[in-house]
C-alpha cells in the first residue's frame, strides 16, 4: 500500500470522538449517581424540585446518553444529532438550576462551573457539525 492510500483511508476513518464519548459516559455516570442515589437531587433543591422526581432527570441523562453512544457506534450522524441536543438540553437545564441554587436561594457553590463546562461541551460537539 502507498502512502497515498493510506492517508486516504485514515482520512476516511475520522478522528476519534473523544468529546461525544466523553460527554456520554460522563452523563451515564451522572445519571447513574442520580438513580442509585435517590432524592440526591431532591436534597439539593428541595425548593426547585417538588415538581420533577431526581429519577427523570436520571433517565433523560441515561437515555440520552445511549442514544448518543448507539449514534457513536453505528456511525449514524442522524442518532448522534439526536443524542447531542438531548443531553445539551438537559446539561443545560441541570446548568440552571445550580446557577439558579448557588446564587439565587442556596448557598454558594461552585458545583455549576462543572455542569456549565459539559454544557459547553455539549454545544462544542453540535456546533462542530460531525456530532462525534
Amino acid at each position: 500500500m502507498t502512502l497515498k492510500e493510506e492517508i486516504l483511508r485514515e482520512k476516511r476513518k475520522g478522528a476519534f470522538p473523544f468529546w461525544g464519548y466523553s460527554i456520554s459516559i460522563l452523563s451515564l455516570f451522572f445519571g447513574s449517581f442520580i438513580l442509585i442515589y435517590g432524592d440526591y437531587m431532591h436534597s439539593l433543591f428541595s425548593r426547585l424540585f417538588d415538581v420533577i422526581p431526581d429519577w427523570t432527570i436520571a433517565l433523560l441523562l441515561i437515555a440520552s446518553a445511549l442514544i448518543k453512544l448507539l449514534g457513536i457506534y453505528k456511525k449514524n450522524k442522524k442518532v448522534m444529532r439526536i443524542g447531542i441536543v438531548c443531553l445539551s438540553a438537559v446539561w443545560t437545564a441541570i446548568t440552571a438550576v445550580y446557577l439558579v441554587y448557588s446564587f439565587g436561594v442556596g448557598y454558594p457553590n461552585p458545583s455549576f462551573l462543572f455542569m456549565g463546562f459539559i454544557a459547553i461541551s455539549c454545544y462544542r460537539v453540535a456546533k462542530k457539525g460531525d456530532f462525534g
